[in-house]
């Protein structure tokens, strides 16, 4: 038997009200953390299906359930290898390989050279559908 709970509001145990919109809609709808040397692999995740090595330093996160729409926001952490090995701030998502059931990780040197990253992860807000 399935069980359903409604509830408009929350109670913390200090007796303070929170609106069940704020915490569904502030809870991430998918995070993954993957190998990105050799063949990328995720290492643990919610709501991502698998990932793509698409080329060196590129990888294409797709979601086990879509989006609402590309209205979303991804925060990502990327670690290095070699002379990268340090936490890399030139990472991005491409916003060019956005979709509602994907997006893109991709790391990069400050000359704009890609290169594999040993760990990834990225954590997104949004609507699912």
């Amino acid at each position: 038997m399935a069980g359903k709970i409604i509830a408009d509001t929350l109670e913390t145990g200090a007796g303070a009200d929170i609106s069940t919109s704020y915490v569904v809609n502030g809870s991430a709808k998918a995070w993954c953390t993957f190998q990105g040397t050799g063949t990328a692999s995720i290492k643990d995740s919610l709501n991502a299906s698998s990932i793509t090595d698409v080329g060196t330093g590129q990888y294409t996160i797709t979601l086990t359930n879509s989006l609402n729409n590309t209205n979303y926001n991804v925060q990502i952490s990327t670690h290095g290898t070699g002379s990268y090995s340090d936490w890399v701030a030139a990472h991005w998502y491409d916003t060019n390989y956005k979709s509602a059931s994907s997006y893109r990780i991709e790391a990069a040197d400050e000359s704009d050279n890609f290169f594999d990253i040993q760990e990834g992860s990225g954590l997104l807000h949004g609507d699912l559908a």
